[in-house]
């Protein structure tokens, strides 16, 4: 015959089962609504010259996988901001974890352009999820035939 003990110890049991399930399937939801969750990347970006952008210069900063060879990168990310003044230059991108992928490769780039002329590009890759507490700056160097000025 079946006691109150046995009763209750299989009470609990299927009642901790039950727990276990719900807490599982909540991590799971959470974690699928995680990915959607924006986030912000930000950092400065710097050149060596002692040189003031001229006015309508604007910085480009953009977040791309760099993961395929021999094919144009994915842009995951972008922004555009006119400068003016000396740098460095504060910039802010906003992305979806959705796309960050952790078996990829990812690079922040950035230039500055004016009137669809390059003035300043990055030159190596700076990879902001690789060391997640350092900061994300990105070094300019100059481009084109107003090297000497």
């Amino acid at each position: 015959m079946i006691g109150d003990d046995d009763i209750r110890k299989t009470t609990f049991f299927a009642a901790a089962a039950w727990l276990a399930l719900l807490i599982g399937c909540s991590e799971q939801t959470q974690d699928a609504d995680s990915s959607d969750v924006m986030q912000t990347l930000t950092g400065e970006v710097f050149y060596r010259e002692r040189k003031l952008l001229p006015p309508g210069a604007e910085l480009h900063v953009t977040l791309e996988d760099v993961s395929k060879m021999d094919v144009p990168s994915t842009v995951i990310a972008a922004s555009t901001q006119s400068q003016t003044g000396a740098p460095p230059y504060q910039f802010s991108l906003d992305y979806s974890a959705a796309d960050i992928d952790s078996r990829m490769q990812y690079s922040l780039r950035a230039k500055i352009m004016l009137d669809g002329a390059l003035l300043f590009t990055s030159t190596e890759r700076l990879d902001p999820f690789k060391n997640p507490g350092d900061a994300n700056t990105i070094e300019l160097i100059m481009v084109g035939s107003d090297k000497s000025q």
